[in-house]
């Protein structure tokens, strides 16, 4: 029983998962425009965070949107979710210490 409670990873989602809610906030603007922005600076809140938790309201707009839109360009949302983008941003971006996001 201690195996299993301790083979479990604890986050604070509080602290951790809304960092780009509470980025979007502290800088005036939404998550969708935080996403979909080009500033490769927004990686860096990533850095620490090992979970992304979105509220309904912060990805609603994203739901109607396609595949391609939703890769377009090189945002923060597409090298989240494309894997090519993603090991190419990462390997440039590990000397700053980020890690690759583990999308199972």
């Amino acid at each position: 029983r201690s195996h299993w409670r301790s083979s479990w990873c604890r986050f604070d989602a509080t602290k951790s998962g809304y960092v780009l809610q509470r980025a979007a906030q502290e800088r005036g603007t939404t998550v969708v425009e935080l996403l979909r922005g080009s500033d490769e600076g927004a990686e860096g809140l990533l850095q620490n965070a090992p979970l992304i938790k979105l509220s309904t309201s912060c990805y609603a707009p994203l739901l109607d949107q396609g595949r391609e839109e939703l890769l377009r360009d090189h945002t923060l949302l597409r090298r989240l979710l494309d894997p090519g983008m993603q090991a190419g941003a990462m390997s440039a971006s590990s000397s700053r210490g980020l890690k690759s996001p583990n999308f199972a």
